[in-house]
């Protein structure tokens, strides 16, 4: 059901970013859409929880529901980096996403561990916890629909041809991108079901991982402004394939698997920092400077890695089944899917990396 729901989001994406191009009336109407989306998106997270046990279709209707509602907020959110983009300042656009990211998933990560802290299965402590989450995400997107009415995308009149603009450069990325991604969530989605850390940092290794990948920025920042974005982003992919192969040997560290933990968070958040500033360039590389081309050619991005979040799962749910794991699985039954993640963050790393791209000292020093 989550995996369905993960495929109809990407679809989702795809199909309002090109409804974005084609039809004036949705750019005039997206500030109001927005909002309502929003509400939604939030309304519908929260009552998730409240379910009661074994509601399939409720819950396969509330899941749509916010996927869709969030797409129709979140794909022309993504838009308004393009004046920055404009100016060439793609790496300072994609720090400044990543913080935000970052403090949010922080924030989300504290609420992991008070759910893990507690007793038992307790329903109405994870609803309540989730409606916070719904609440300050309401909170924070309420300024969205001002910042859309006050961007070009709304008032933009272009050419509507009905044969979409090519994007080589955008699908060279976006292809990659896919199978680096889908390995590295493979990589996280799998660490839930193995014996990593024990005794009282348990509950706290999520927020290990999470506070490095914040601290990724300011170290990935320097790096690419020396060697360029996409060599940085194909050695942020390396990092998270060193992970996949030590994994397999934590019990052996002891609490100093913690470090390992922080290594993945350094490596994965340098990827998810720099493939925004990636993507930016190969999106100016097309010609898709136009307000609506450009929110749609990010729409293609996001439907690449919701996919490959989907079959990331499918991957570990096949491991999980073909090995017979449930949870507190040993780390060495890693090894198999280990190597296969290895190989593809090492793949996606060096077909980004050896594509041409900006000169690494021309626009970034304002980041």
């Amino acid at each position: 059901m989550f995996l369905a729901s993960a495929l109809v989001n990407a679809l989702c994406d795809g199909m309002v970013g090109r409804a974005i191009v084609r039809f004036a009336w949705l750019r005039r109407a997206i500030p109001w859409l927005s909002f309502l989306a929003i509400l939604t998106a939030s309304a519908g997270f929260a009552a998730l929880p409240l379910l009661a046990p074994n509601n399939l279709w409720t819950a396969t209707l509330l899941l749509l529901l916010f996927r869709l509602s969030y797409s129709i907020a979140d794909v022309p959110h993504n838009g308004l980096t393009r004046h920055l983009a404009a100016r060439g300042a793609d790496l300072m656009a994609a720090k400044a996403r990543a913080i935000g990211s970052a403090v949010a998933t922080l924030a989300i990560g504290f609420v992991a561990a008070l759910i893990q802290a507690g007793t038992g299965n307790d329903p109405y402590r994870a609803a309540v916890l989730a409606s916070c989450v719904a609440l300050a995400a309401l909170a924070l997107m309420v300024p969205l629909p001002i910042l859309l009415r006050r961007d070009s995308l709304h008032v933009e009149t272009l050419e509507t041809d009905l044969a979409p603009r090519g994007s080589p450069a955008l699908w060279r990325f976006c292809a990659p991108t896919m199978l680096g991604l889908a390995s590295i969530a493979a990589m996280g989605k799998a660490l839930l079901h193995i014996d990593v850390i024990e005794g009282a940092i348990g509950p706290l290794a999520l927020l290990v991982t999470i506070v490095a990948r914040l601290a990724a920025i300011w170290l990935w920042s320097p790096i690419a402004r020396r060697i360029g974005n996409r060599q940085a982003l194909g050695w942020a992919y390396a990092a998270c394939g060193v992970t996949a192969l030590l994994l397999p040997w934590t019990k052996s560290m002891g609490n100093a698997v913690a470090l390992l933990l922080a290594w993945f968070g350094l490596g994965s958040g340098g990827v998810a920092f720099l493939s925004w500033a990636v993507l930016t360039e190969a999106i100016k590389r097309d010609g898709q400077s136009a307000a609506a081309r450009f929110t749609a050619a990010f729409s293609v991005y996001t439907m690449a890695t919701k996919i490959a979040l989907g079959l990331a799962a499918m991957l570990v749910g096949s491991w999980l089944s073909l090995n017979n794991i449930s949870t507190h699985a040993d780390p060495q039954r890693f090894l198999m899917l280990g190597i296969l993640v290895m190989l593809g963050c090492c793949l996606a790393g060096f077909a980004i990396a050896r594509e041409p791209g900006h000169s690494p000292s021309s626009g970034f020093r304002d980041a």
